[in-house]
């Protein structure tokens, strides 16, 4: 399971890195926890709080802000 959740994200994440700039990928790395929760949400049905959304919200915001500069 680790290995599946953890090694396997890792290092795709690490050699697609080398292949694009460092700021885009940071941009798309900041991206992932709102990701999760919408994948939570699609298949587990996991209802997040305000305060959740609002920070999914801000996160979302600075990342399109930071793609756009």
């Amino acid at each position: 399971m680790g290995v599946f959740g953890t090694v396997i994200p890792y290092r795709l994440f690490s050699s697609a890195v080398t292949k694009i700039e460092g700021a885009r990928a940071s941009v798309i790395a900041s991206v992932e926890p709102v990701l999760a929760a919408l994948w939570g949400f699609l298949f587990f049905k996991e209802i997040p709080g305000l305060l959740t959304l609002t920070a999914y919200a801000l996160i979302s915001t600075a990342a399109v802000v930071v793609a756009r500069k």
